[in-house]
């Protein structure tokens, strides 16, 4: 029984401690050259300015590494570290998009690339 008290106590703690839902946990220093998603630590991902996560429907934690051009204007993927990002209008991807702020995304986009077409892809 006190075990249980201890962890109900514990609840408002986490709640603001700022940790999202997921257990991300993100190093301090800014994202080094070094990060990458093959780090297989949390302390060596976080060390090397890494999330430590787990990202969309990976059975466990891996390394993500945060952009350093996040937000940039963008045509295709190889404009960006990470990924060439939009949102559809109706149904429609435009031309141009903004460079990821993690290498590795999840969720509904146009993932723009030269040559392609594609619809809006959703990853999990």
């Amino acid at each position: 029984m006190r075990g249980w008290i201890g962890c109900l106590m514990a609840l408002p703690l986490l709640a603001l401690s700022g940790c999202p839902d997921s257990g991300t946990v993100c190093g301090d220093v800014a994202v080094t050259a070094a990060c990458s998603e093959e780090l297989g630590s949390r302390l060596a991902c976080t060390t090397q300015g890494g999330c430590w996560g787990t990202w969309g429907l990976a059975p466990g934690p891996s390394c993500n590494c945060p952009t350093d051009d996040a937000g940039e204007p963008c045509a295709t993927g190889g404009d960006c570290q990470g990924h060439c990002l939009a949102d559809s209008e109706d149904g429609v991807c435009p031309d141009e998009g903004e460079c990821s702020d993690m290498e590795r995304v999840y969720g509904c986009f146009c993932f723009l690339q030269e040559g392609s077409d594609e619809p809006e892809m959703c990853v999990d």
